[in-house]
């Protein structure tokens, strides 16, 4: 009876560390058998699913760098530039054809504005003026009067455009309309001059602008100036219908040429007589 009482007490012991064991050694040894057979049961067929849309995109690949620097990749990732990479490629600028006539017509007043801006910024301290010398003025010279010019005036010799017929106080008025006057003989170089003109130009006869006093002793002149008269004295006609010149009675002074057969000379005439003029400026 002693030994029954252990017995069952011993199976029970024994029972627990098997089934404590026996299970972890199947874990923990290495397999010794062969694997199992294929699966007894056939597989289900999949029930099929409404499609779900990928929760990612797609990750592009790594690029590679080319030995030029350039980079490439999988197709529909990355473009390969044409262009060095960091470099901008520079296209004029094309200014539409609506907007050209725009900009030309805010070029004046963007040129109008210029002064404006210019005005407005800060004055700066004005720099000392220098005044250069201011040069003389070059008047140009009046175009001389008349058809002929000497000693730097300019002359009208009425016979040389077909006008003969001025009584002495006509060719007054006519000198004076051209803006000059009856022509003064009043030195000895201007008188020579004139005296050998019209004999080169064959003229009959011009009046002049003197006039001889009624005492037949005095010559005035249009221009103011007056001289003594030396009876029969060059250019004093020393001949004449009466004699020598002045022979008193008439009034103004006309050169003849060789009327008296005596060259070219003064004559005292009438002053109602018609005859060609030479007025002065």
């Amino acid at each position: 009876m002693r030994f029954l009482v252990p017995l069952p007490l011993l199976l029970t012991l024994a029972s627990s560390q098997f089934v404590f064991f026996g299970g972890n050694q199947q874990r923990f040894a290495p397999q010794r058998f062969a694997p199992q057979p294929a699966q007894r049961f056939a597989p289900q067929p999949a029930r099929p699913s409404a499609p779900q849309a990928p929760r990612f995109a797609a990750r592009p690949s790594a690029p590679t760098f080319t030995r030029d620097g350039r980079f490439s990749a999988v197709a529909g990732t990355f473009f390969r530039p044409n262009t060095p990479l960091m470099e901008v490629k520079k296209t004029p600028a094309v200014v539409p054809a609506a907007v050209a006539p725009v900009a030309a017509a805010v070029a004046p007043v963007a040129a109008a504005a210029a002064p404006v801006a210019a005005a407005a910024s800060p004055v700066r301290a004005a720099a000392p003026l220098r005044v250069a010398a201011a040069a003389p003025l070059r008047v140009a010279a009046a175009k001389p009067k008349g058809n002929y010019q000497w000693g730097g005036k300019g002359y009208l010799l009425t016979w040389r455009t077909g006008r003969n017929n001025f009584g002495w106080n006509d060719g007054v008025k006519y000198c004076k309309s051209q803006g000059m006057k009856l022509i003064s003989l009043d030195t000895k170089e201007k008188a020579e001059h004139f005296l050998g003109l019209v004999g080169r130009d064959r003229a009959p006869y011009f009046w002049t602008g003197g006039q001889v006093s009624a005492d037949s002793r005095t010559l005035s002149w249009q221009n103011g100036e007056s001289e003594a008269v030396t009876k029969g004295q060059h250019p004093w006609s020393f001949t004449g219908r009466t004699g020598p010149q002045p022979d008193g009675g008439e009034r103004c002074l006309a050169v003849l040429n060789n009327t008296y057969r005596d060259g070219v000379k003064y004559h005292d005439v009438a002053c109602h007589h018609r005859k060609p003029v030479v007025c002065e400026e």
